[in-house]
């Protein structure tokens, strides 16, 4: 069942909506088309209670003024980071023989989550049906320093299995770059419920890309040994103080996981989270090449909803993406690049397990 209501206004009086689909379990996901962002959901538990397990506020106001934390958006055109492709240090790209710069959101030469306008800042048009929500925002040639114009369309379906499934269709009339994401920051004992390091977690990868101080180096580094293997489950306050210089950078996990290959771009299980308890699972199934492990190392006690105050490590994101920084680094699997009239399709599906 979907109903819709006003969400409130953005600064510049823009009106945006709140979309809720609840399904046959009882259970509601809440979105909103300013940025096609995820603002809840709130998963009915086996005792009947209701619990939400996504970051994020109560207002557009409030989504519209954080300009860093991205709580549930959806990311574009470019998820991660893009750093230099010349001598110059600037982030940007070469397409075709032109070099586009792009606006150094981080101040120390990456282009973070899509410039400094992104798809999170966006006013989506939407249409729903019994189950979903389809958004749909064109960005025009040029937005950001990106060719190209860009349609993408966005269908997120919750259904009875209380999966989110995340639908990416896009297409330019240039030859561009795209490489969505969604940012969900979740927390399985409930938003509000403070640190998140006794979350299990569990990825079916061998390796990571590389990050040094902000910048995607090209390196692939094997997780054997080290505190990056979660092939086997681990709680992610475990080893997070560990001395490995990236997490040391990153003041804690924050990196790209290279999936194992996948030719056929089947929708597979990649990753798995649990709550302390272990009474709610997020199983993340996706046809997607990389999964961004990210811990909430930046949250700096900003006021979220219902007055949720979200501390240092309060949540965890699995984020879905094309290799970071993928335009810049030719010997990764899989390039960035749509061209002109082709589409780029990828699937994410977040199935919660409820005990």
């Amino acid at each position: 069942m979907v109903t819709i209501k006003p969400f409130g206004k953005l600064a510049d009086g823009t009106e945006v909506d709140l979309i809720a689909i609840q399904n046959s379990s009882g259970s509601t996901l809440e979105v909103t088309n300013y940025g096609a962002c995820v603002t809840s959901i709130k998963l009915k538990m086996a005792d009947g209670s209701i619990r939400d397990v996504v970051l994020g506020y109560d207002t557009p106001a409030e989504y519209e003024a954080d300009k860093d934390t991205y709580f549930g958006a959806t990311i574009g055109r470019i998820a991660n980071r893009i750093n230099a492709c010349d001598d110059t240090g600037k982030p940007g790209f070469i397409l075709n023989g032109k070099t586009y710069y792009l606006a150094d959101t981080s101040g120390n030469g990456a282009s973070l989550h899509g410039g400094v306008i992104g798809f999170d800042q966006k006013v989506f048009d939407y249409t729903t049906g019994d189950d979903y929500v389809e958004f749909k925002y064109t960005s025009p040639d040029g937005e950001e320093n990106y060719p190209g114009n860009l349609t993408l369309t966005v269908r997120m379906t919750f259904g009875g299995d209380n999966a989110l499934k995340i639908e990416y269709d896009a297409v330019s009339d240039k030859d561009t770059i795209c490489n969505p994401t969604n940012h969900c920051y979740f927390n399985l004992a409930g938003h509000d419920s403070g640190i998140n390091l006794k979350h299990k977690v569990c990825i079916d990868s061998d390796q990571i890309n590389e990050l040094l101080q902000n910048i995607v180096t090209g390196k692939i580094s094997d997780v054997a040994g080290t505190a990056y293997d979660f092939n086997e489950p681990h709680e992610i306050g475990e080893r997070i103080e560990d001395s490995h210089y990236q997490l040391v950078d990153s003041k804690g996990y924050d990196c790209n996981y290279i999936l194992k290959p996948n030719p056929t771009k089947e929708i597979r299980q990649v990753a798995w989270a649990e709550s302390p308890t272990g009474d709610v699972r997020l199983n993340v199934l996706t046809d997607a090449e990389g999964i961004q492990l990210y811990t909430g190392n930046f949250l700096d006690g900003r006021k979220g909803k219902g007055g949720a105050i979200y501390n240092f490590r309060n949540a965890v994101c699995l984020e879905t993406q094309i290799l970071p920084n993928a335009i810049n680094m030719p010997h990764f699997p899989t390039s960035s690049v749509i061209k002109a009239g082709e589409h780029f399709n990828s699937t994410t599906i977040y199935a919660f397990d409820v005990k």
